[in-house]
């Protein structure tokens, strides 16, 4: 090898190169059979091969000059991940919840193993890269990844990547069961049938699995002969019962035996199961209730519980009282629960839940009958539960698609706007088929049941029903309201209270309403009522 100064001193570079190159050309003189041109051409194709080799270790051994590429390849590495995987809004905070896989990810990354071959190298010799498995390019980039993941922990995602991509789904391109040793998020959204035979080839031990989501989607046959959406059952044998490390599991349209063997320590549970407006739910695929609460025991650090058209049928006295009940299920980790069922499933499993003050309950309530006395049922219910015996200082009721929405935070963040991204309402209750009479009655109830003593910001639209000040008045404890019409037509109310014992700060002036003066500290309550609204004082 050659110091820089001998180099230097050296004969110039392009008769050296000529002097060794032109004597290895072939001679085309007296070449003119088809055979010896073919001939000809590949040791001509070699040579260049050989060459372009000699060109590459001349670049790399240029780029080794760059300050970049003299930086530790366990740097380079790092660089690369953070491409891969680019930081989130939420990287900055910890969670005890497993992480969601993202729905999609580029492959832009691959483009640094094109700049130079120490890169390339680098690139290929990190298994942490290639852990995200890609099945859009064909399976020869899927073995790929494959093998360069080695042993790291894999993410498997089948998703379409068009609504009418079907051909996407061939098991034999899946090849999952050969790497379950070091599986650790699988999520698969495929037809009914192709979900069922991948299911079954998944019989080992996956121990380092901790994030599990299947979903069946709809095929060819669903929008060309409306037939239903086919659920199928979740095999016996899956992973042969060893997964110690699953934490989160979503589950759509596939069946289960409500075993608590199956899942157990998880901190994420959701389901649904077949179900439709119609209320022709499917019994035989839901759970009792004591298989419920028996599958929640095993589940005592359970944070998100999610039970869309899979709760347990509620037993009734008669068609409009339930039943006692004599078994608490104790979650004291349970932070957020989103149900979907009958009113009257949604009100008797929320009284069997121990859950703590101040977690997020969204319920969407299907009526089965026109009686109100079911949705007053819940609403007592939810009134009576921990969940809701912090006060509230928000509370929005909206009609909804011959429904009623009912909002409620026990912070201030509703009166923002535009209101804040990461805060839901604390309370969310939608119910359908709420008639025209019954608006007020219903809710009269919510603000005499709900602790609402402390909101200060009200918000009713699209109720079909004539209000007036009142009306309003008569609900609910806490001071008078006073009442003032603004230019645009809107009721706006506000509750009258004592310095000192309202909000710690003024609302400030916003749309015609009035701020607080020296003695009285007026809460801002906004009524849209739209043609709806009646006379006001």
């Amino acid at each position: 090898m050659q110091s820089f100064n001998e180099a230097d001193s050296a004969s110039k570079s392009k008769s050296y190169w000529s002097n060794v190159a032109l004597p290895r050309l072939v001679a085309v003189d007296n070449i003119y059979s088809p055979n010896t041109v073919e001939i000809a051409h590949a040791r001509i194709d070699e040579e260049v091969d050989a060459l372009l080799e000699i060109m590459s270790t001349f670049k790399t051994r240029r780029n080794a000059f760059l300050p970049i590429c003299r930086l530790p390849p366990e740097i380079i590495s790092r660089i690369f991940l953070l491409i891969n995987d680019p930081p989130t809004r939420f990287t900055h905070r910890p969670s005890r919840r497993i992480s969601p896989i993202p729905t999609t990810f580029s492959l832009g990354w691959i483009q640094v193993t094109h700049v130079c071959r120490y890169w390339r190298r680098v690139a290929l010799e990190n298994p942490s890269l290639w852990t995200r498995i890609c099945f859009v390019l064909g399976r020869n980039w899927t073995d790929a990844f494959f093998e360069r993941s080695k042993s790291s922990l894999i993410t498997v995602q089948r998703r379409p990547q068009t609504f009418y991509d079907w051909a996407f789904y061939d098991p034999d391109d899946m090849p999952v069961a050969r790497h379950l040793k070091h599986l650790q998020r699988l999520r698969v959204h495929t037809p009914s049938q192709v979900l069922s035979s991948f299911l079954e080839t998944l019989v080992d031990a996956a121990p380092y699995l901790e994030y599990l989501e299947l979903c069946c989607i709809p095929d060819p046959d669903y929008f060309a002969h409306s037939q239903p959406l086919q659920s199928i059952p979740l095999p016996s044998n899956l992973f042969a019962h060893d997964f110690p490390r699953l934490r989160h599991v979503e589950l759509d349209h596939i069946t289960i035996p409500w075993d608590p063997v199956h899942f157990k320590g998880l901190a994420h549970f959701a389901i649904r199961l077949p179900g439709s407006k119609r209320f022709d739910f499917s019994k035989a695929s839901r759970p009792s209730l004591d298989q419920i609460l028996n599958l929640l025991d095993a589940m005592p650090e359970l944070q998100t519980l999610e039970l869309l058209d899979a709760l347990p049928v509620a037993p009734t006295l008669n068609s409009f009282k339930l039943s006692p009940i004599n078994r608490v299920a104790h979650m004291p980790w349970l932070n957020k629960i989103k149900l979907k069922g009958t009113v009257f499933d949604c009100a008797n499993f929320i009284r069997c839940l121990d859950i703590p003050c101040g977690a997020v309950l969204s319920i969407i309530g299907w009526r089965v009958s026109d009686e109100a006395v079911d949705v007053l049922s819940l609403i007592r219910t939810l009134a009576s539960h921990p969940c809701a015996s912090d006060p509230f200082r928000s509370l929005e009721i909206h009609g909804h698609n011959g429904g009623l929405l009912v909002c409620a935070w026990a912070t201030d963040d509703a009166m923002r706007r535009p209101k804040p991204r990461d805060h839901g309402p604390h309370l969310s209750l939608e119910v359908n088929r709420i008639l025209e009479h019954q608006d007020l009655s219903i809710v009269s109830t919510i603000c005499a049941e709900l602790n609402i003593s402390n909101v200060i910001s009200l918000n009713l639209s699209g109720l079909k029903m004539h209000l007036n000040s009142q009306d309003v008045r008569a609900t609910g404890p806490g001071p008078p309201y006073l009442w003032r019409r603004n230019g645009s037509g809107t009721l706006w109310g506000f509750r009258q209270q004592a310095r000192g014992v309202g909000p710690k700060s003024p609302i400030p002036r916003t749309g015609g309403g009035p701020t607080a003066s020296a003695h009285t500290l007026l809460a801002k309550i906004g009524f849209f009522l739209g043609s709806y609204l009646g006379s006001d004082e």
